[in-house]
């Protein structure tokens, strides 16, 4: 698992603050959007179609520790919210071009009571070999997207939410056999913009 935590955009007016502009100051309400990218990994090394790989991210504390990093607390958050996802090989052993199909899975799993896994993605005739050292979008579910915003609404409440995500792998074309494993490490993006606000006094020209 990796994080990486960048300003994706600040508001031009700030820039205004080191021009030495000498006129009357006047307090602006600035939002900034900060975009926020953390990543699972998954190995498999299989002599069947039919494979499941489980990783686990402890989502509150990992935003907690990017949030230092940037030099913002939870308290400055105004929203955030699920942006987009990402996939791609990262090792690949063989010479056999697999074809894959199937989806991956998110839930909660720092809540009591009974827990339903729901597709994040589908991927589907997906090579294995074309996609090392790629990073290829796919669409999130509605469902998958509630899961994920939910638990980032419940961090901004006080909560430090966990996710556990499932590969369902549910076909590989050619099959594979003891004799022709499918060997390969895989790794999935999620992205997340998180946004604050800051109050700045700046010049005001009139």
């Amino acid at each position: 698992m990796s994080k990486v935590f960048k300003i994706m955009s600040i508001p031009a007016l700030i820039v205004l603050l080191a021009l030495g502009m000498t006129s009357c100051m006047e307090e602006k309400v600035i939002e900034i959007v900060l975009g926020h990218e953390t990543s699972v990994d998954f190995s498999q090394n299989s002599a069947s179609e039919i494979f499941t790989d489980t990783e686990e991210i402890e989502l509150g504390t990992e935003i907690d520790d990017a949030l230092a990093d940037a030099g913002f607390t939870k308290e400055d958050i105004v929203d955030a919210f699920t942006v987009s996802v990402g996939y791609g090989v990262t090792m690949y052993e063989g010479a056999t071009d697999w074809i894959i199909s199937g989806e991956v899975t998110v839930e909660r799993t720092d809540i009591l009571g009974p827990r339903d896994p729901v597709v994040l993605i589908n991927y589907a005739s997906q090579s294995v070999p074309d996609a090392l050292g790629k990073r290829i979008s796919a669409e999130l579910t509605t469902e998958g997207v509630a899961v994920m915003d939910a638990a980032l609404d419940d961090y901004l409440g006080g909560l430090y939410p966990t996710l556990e995500f499932v590969v369902n792998n549910g076909s590989v074309s050619p099959a594979p056999s003891e004799g022709n494993r499918i060997i390969f490490d895989w790794r999935a993006w999620l992205t997340m913009q998180i946004i604050f606000t800051q109050t700045y006094d700046i010049p005001d020209p009139f």
